[in-house]
């Protein structure tokens, strides 16, 4: 099986998880940032990565999802996020991309996220330092164990079409 992960990020923390699940998944594995032309139709199952900023997802993740959207849906899909706040992933999912795709998903996970004030810039290290005085928020950490669930998922009979 071919598998494309396509996955945008800012800050490096979803090319990481891209890069860490790639490394975990069988079969024939191509990466690439959204903004790389990629020839989707070569490939057997796509996965594609966003990072969540402030409750949304990145813009050209999800333009490639409604561009894409009928071509998707033929084919066998995932979509992971990377955010701090994995509590909050299903409403992500649900407020971030189109209910038809989100029901044809094979699986949808949240890979955490890493908080790193000195990585910020501009407005993202004032909201974040802000954030983290009225919310004592953690810098989170990737959830390894969520994306080894996913490769396991992903290779169990049950999910094979």
């Amino acid at each position: 099986m071919k598998t494309l992960i396509l996955y945008a990020t800012k800050y490096g923390s979803t090319k990481h998880c891209a890069s860490l699940l790639s490394d975990k998944l069988p079969g024939t594995i191509a990466v690439h940032q959204i903004n790389e032309h990629v020839a989707l139709s070569q490939f057997d199952r796509i996965i594609v990565g966003s990072p969540i900023r402030m409750g949304r997802v990145n813009n050209k993740i999800k333009n490639f999802c409604e561009k894409n959207k009928t071509f998707l849906l033929t084919k066998d899909v995932s979509l992971f996020l990377c955010c701090s706040f994995a509590e909050h992933a299903q409403n992500y999912f649900d407020t971030n991309f189109d209910r038809a795709l989100l029901k044809h998903c094979t699986l949808k996970s949240c890979f955490g996220g890493i908080l790193d004030p000195a990585r910020l810039r501009g407005f993202d290290r004032f909201f974040i330092k802000a954030a983290a005085k009225s919310h004592n928020l953690s810098s989170g950490g990737i959830l390894t164990e969520n994306i080894d669930k996913f490769v396991q998922l992903l290779g169990s009979d049950l999910l094979q079409k």
